[in-house]
Protein backbone atom coordinates (compact mmCIF):
# COMPACT_ATOMS: atom_id res chain seq x y z
CA UNK A 1 0.00 0.00 0.00
CA UNK A 2 2.85 2.76 0.95
CA UNK A 3 4.04 1.70 -2.91
CA UNK A 4 0.70 2.81 -4.17
CA UNK A 5 0.39 5.79 -1.94
CA UNK A 6 4.02 6.57 -2.86
CA UNK A 7 2.96 6.65 -6.47
CA UNK A 8 -0.20 8.24 -6.42
CA UNK A 9 1.34 11.46 -4.60
CA UNK A 10 4.21 11.07 -7.43
CA UNK A 11 1.79 10.80 -10.08
CA UNK A 12 -0.54 13.85 -8.79
CA UNK A 13 2.55 16.17 -8.77
CA UNK A 14 4.06 15.45 -11.86
CA UNK A 15 0.68 14.90 -13.92
CA UNK A 16 -0.93 18.56 -12.70
CA UNK A 17 -4.28 17.30 -13.11
CA UNK A 18 -7.06 17.90 -10.77
CA UNK A 19 -8.22 15.41 -8.54
CA UNK A 20 -11.66 15.55 -9.62
CA UNK A 21 -10.80 15.82 -13.25
CA UNK A 22 -9.03 12.16 -12.57
CA UNK A 23 -11.62 10.24 -10.20
CA UNK A 24 -13.07 7.95 -13.14
CA UNK A 25 -16.60 6.06 -13.09
CA UNK A 26 -17.19 2.70 -13.58
CA UNK A 27 -17.26 1.80 -17.63
CA UNK A 28 -20.59 0.66 -18.72
CA UNK A 29 -20.94 -3.52 -18.68
CA UNK A 30 -19.91 -4.99 -21.87
CA UNK A 31 -18.54 -1.57 -23.49
CA UNK A 32 -16.54 -2.53 -26.41
CA UNK A 33 -13.41 -0.72 -26.94
CA UNK A 34 -14.54 0.54 -30.53
CA UNK A 35 -17.50 2.38 -28.80
CA UNK A 36 -15.10 4.36 -26.43
CA UNK A 37 -15.52 7.68 -27.19
CA UNK A 38 -12.18 8.95 -27.18
CA UNK A 39 -11.90 12.38 -25.52
CA UNK A 40 -9.91 15.17 -26.47
CA UNK A 41 -6.75 15.58 -23.97
CA UNK A 42 -8.24 18.43 -22.03
CA UNK A 43 -11.32 16.96 -21.83
CA UNK A 44 -12.73 15.23 -18.21
CA UNK A 45 -12.33 11.55 -18.30
CA UNK A 46 -16.51 10.16 -16.64
CA UNK A 47 -15.29 6.13 -17.42
CA UNK A 48 -12.86 3.94 -16.79
CA UNK A 49 -12.36 3.22 -20.29
CA UNK A 50 -12.06 7.02 -21.07
CA UNK A 51 -9.70 7.67 -18.36
CA UNK A 52 -7.49 3.81 -19.60
CA UNK A 53 -7.13 5.78 -23.29
CA UNK A 54 -3.49 6.74 -23.74
CA UNK A 55 0.58 6.29 -22.64
CA UNK A 56 1.19 4.60 -19.33
CA UNK A 57 4.79 3.97 -17.78
CA UNK A 58 5.51 0.67 -16.01
CA UNK A 59 6.82 0.88 -12.94
CA UNK A 60 6.07 -1.87 -10.86
CA UNK A 61 5.00 -5.56 -11.33
CA UNK A 62 4.90 -7.77 -8.19
CA UNK A 63 3.19 -11.23 -7.72
CA UNK A 64 1.78 -13.21 -5.13
CA UNK A 65 0.62 -16.47 -3.90
CA UNK A 66 -0.93 -18.13 -1.02
CA UNK A 67 -1.20 -15.00 0.14
CA UNK A 68 2.55 -13.75 -0.19
CA UNK A 69 4.40 -11.86 -2.06
CA UNK A 70 6.70 -14.28 -4.13
CA UNK A 71 8.74 -11.60 -6.22
CA UNK A 72 8.46 -7.75 -6.47
CA UNK A 73 10.05 -6.62 -9.67
CA UNK A 74 10.65 -2.05 -10.32
CA UNK A 75 11.01 -0.87 -13.82
CA UNK A 76 12.47 2.78 -14.41
CA UNK A 77 9.38 3.40 -17.07
CA UNK A 78 11.39 2.82 -20.10
CA UNK A 79 8.74 0.17 -21.15
CA UNK A 80 5.39 1.69 -21.96
CA UNK A 81 1.97 0.69 -22.56
CA UNK A 82 -0.31 2.43 -24.39
CA UNK A 83 -4.00 2.43 -24.86
CA UNK A 84 -6.16 3.42 -28.04
CA UNK A 85 -9.83 4.50 -28.40
CA UNK A 86 -10.42 1.78 -31.33
CA UNK A 87 -9.16 -1.18 -28.93
CA UNK A 88 -5.73 -1.61 -29.55
CA UNK A 89 -3.13 -1.56 -26.82
CA UNK A 90 0.76 -1.58 -27.12
CA UNK A 91 3.21 -2.64 -24.86
CA UNK A 92 7.08 -0.96 -25.95
CA UNK A 93 10.55 -0.74 -24.04
CA UNK A 94 13.67 -1.64 -24.84
CA UNK A 95 13.87 -5.40 -24.25
CA UNK A 96 10.02 -6.32 -24.71
CA UNK A 97 7.54 -5.38 -27.30
CA UNK A 98 4.00 -7.09 -27.74
CA UNK A 99 0.65 -5.79 -29.08
CA UNK A 100 -2.77 -6.68 -29.49
CA UNK A 101 -6.61 -5.94 -28.89
CA UNK A 102 -8.75 -5.26 -25.69
CA UNK A 103 -12.46 -5.17 -24.66
CA UNK A 104 -14.56 -4.21 -22.14
CA UNK A 105 -16.02 -6.99 -19.61
CA UNK A 106 -17.76 -5.32 -17.30
CA UNK A 107 -16.91 -1.70 -15.21
CA UNK A 108 -13.14 -2.52 -14.39
CA UNK A 109 -12.76 -5.56 -15.98
CA UNK A 110 -11.11 -5.74 -19.90
CA UNK A 111 -10.17 -8.94 -21.97
CA UNK A 112 -6.66 -8.31 -23.65
CA UNK A 113 -5.54 -10.64 -26.39
CA UNK A 114 -1.76 -10.47 -27.53
CA UNK A 115 -1.42 -10.92 -30.98
CA UNK A 116 1.99 -9.57 -31.00
CA UNK A 117 5.17 -10.60 -28.95
CA UNK A 118 8.85 -10.66 -29.11
CA UNK A 119 8.12 -13.67 -26.74
CA UNK A 120 6.27 -16.15 -28.83
CA UNK A 121 4.92 -18.15 -26.70
CA UNK A 122 2.76 -15.31 -25.68
CA UNK A 123 1.07 -14.89 -28.54
CA UNK A 124 -2.39 -15.39 -28.76
CA UNK A 125 -3.03 -15.56 -25.39
CA UNK A 126 -5.94 -13.99 -23.60
CA UNK A 127 -6.74 -12.97 -20.21
CA UNK A 128 -9.04 -10.64 -18.22
CA UNK A 129 -7.87 -7.74 -16.43
CA UNK A 130 -9.34 -5.78 -13.73
CA UNK A 131 -8.77 -2.06 -14.08
CA UNK A 132 -8.06 0.23 -10.89
CA UNK A 133 -7.33 3.92 -12.54
CA UNK A 134 -7.11 6.90 -10.55
CA UNK A 135 -4.92 9.99 -9.84
CA UNK A 136 -2.28 9.35 -12.41
CA UNK A 137 -1.93 5.58 -11.43
CA UNK A 138 -3.38 2.48 -12.41
CA UNK A 139 -3.29 -1.02 -11.55
CA UNK A 140 -3.71 -4.19 -13.68
CA UNK A 141 -4.88 -7.02 -11.54
CA UNK A 142 -4.68 -10.48 -13.06
CA UNK A 143 -4.45 -14.68 -12.01
CA UNK A 144 -1.96 -16.59 -13.78
CA UNK A 145 -1.86 -20.44 -13.72
CA UNK A 146 1.02 -22.07 -12.67
CA UNK A 147 1.49 -23.42 -16.44
CA UNK A 148 1.27 -19.76 -17.70
CA UNK A 149 3.60 -18.27 -14.92
CA UNK A 150 6.42 -21.33 -16.52
CA UNK A 151 6.37 -19.78 -19.82
CA UNK A 152 7.03 -16.10 -18.57
CA UNK A 153 10.42 -14.68 -19.05
CA UNK A 154 11.47 -15.34 -15.62
CA UNK A 155 9.68 -18.84 -14.22
CA UNK A 156 8.99 -19.36 -10.83
CA UNK A 157 8.16 -22.41 -8.15
CA UNK A 158 5.19 -22.04 -6.18
CA UNK A 159 4.87 -24.25 -3.33
CA UNK A 160 0.62 -25.56 -3.61
CA UNK A 161 0.47 -27.45 -6.92
CA UNK A 162 -2.37 -25.99 -8.72
CA UNK A 163 -1.97 -22.54 -6.80
CA UNK A 164 -2.74 -19.74 -9.07
CA UNK A 165 -0.77 -16.36 -9.00
CA UNK A 166 -1.80 -12.90 -8.27
CA UNK A 167 -0.05 -10.33 -10.50
CA UNK A 168 -0.19 -6.85 -10.08
CA UNK A 169 1.28 -4.65 -12.20
CA UNK A 170 1.80 -0.57 -11.61
CA UNK A 171 1.40 1.92 -14.00
CA UNK A 172 1.76 5.37 -14.32
CA UNK A 173 0.12 8.29 -16.34
CA UNK A 174 2.11 9.72 -19.17
CA UNK A 175 0.00 11.37 -21.77
CA UNK A 176 -4.07 11.24 -22.05
CA UNK A 177 -3.77 10.71 -25.36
Amino acid sequence: MKTLQHLLCAAAVTAGFSAAAQQPAAAPASTPAASVPCPAASAQRTTTAQWLIGSWRHVELSRYANGKQISKDTYNGENVLRFECDGRWSLNGPKFKSSGTYRWLGPDQLEQTILESNHPVQKGQVSTKRIVAEFGVMEMHAQITQEQLQKQQRPMKIDTPGETVRVISFFQRMTLR
